[in-house]
């Protein structure tokens, strides 16, 4: 029995307008093969070059922490992945998955202090979870799922505490840096 299939067609039904979507798609990485839930590539003019891979999970408030970082690191595993075959109007094989996101996942802004309570979160894990969201984001691995803006329920992937695309506003402008990496590390001082 698939237990995720629902989520999976939940998900793609919310991507569908602006993504094509392909479940259970087969990947290479390093020697090993992996095979990502649902496979994305955006409608968006400016980032049709993009390959997103989601890991689909049915969390409730019985994770804890354990179960999210496994997880996480899941989804981080599809990060520079290719493709293997050909996957109609998404990727040709050897085509690399750009970022992973997990679906669904906890919204996470710093603005929201404390976390909003939340059906999939276990309470008191709030900031652990929001921790490893954090630096999942150093792999360009983020999160899928419900927000809110004002009062209006949207979808939304989201690295770290930042949004990069929504169902009602698309693709937000910080989405190119942080999907392809554009930020400089350390300082910038040059002696």
């Amino acid at each position: 029995m698939d237990i995720e299939h629902e989520a999976r067609i939940e998900l793609i039904a919310h991507l569908g307008a602006n993504f094509v979507c392909q479940e259970e798609v087969n990947l290479h990485f390093h020697g090993r093969q992996l095979k990502c839930d649902v496979l994305a590539r955006p409608l968006a003019t400016n980032f049709e070059k993009y390959i997103f891979a989601f890991e689909v999970k049915r969390p409730d408030c019985n994770w804890h922490h354990k179960k999210w970082a496994r997880t996480i690191k899941q989804a981080c595993h599809y990060v520079g992945a290719s493709v293997l075959g050909r996957v109609e109007g998404i990727a040709n094989p050897g085509d690399i998955v750009t970022a992973s996101f997990v679906y669904p996942a906890p919204h996470i802004a710093p603005s929201e202090r404390p976390f909003a309570r939340s059906e999939i979160i276990r309470e008191g894990f709030e900031n652990a979870i929001a921790g490893m969201f954090h630096l999942a984001l150093m792999f360009r691995c983020g999160a899928a799922g419900k927000t809110k803006w004002t009062n209006i329920e949207v979808y939304s992937l989201s690295m770290g505490p930042t949004e990069i695309w929504n169902d009602r506003f698309g693709f937000r402008p910080k989405a190119h840096d942080l999907l392809a990496n554009g930020r400089s590390f350390g300082s910038s001082n040059r002696r």
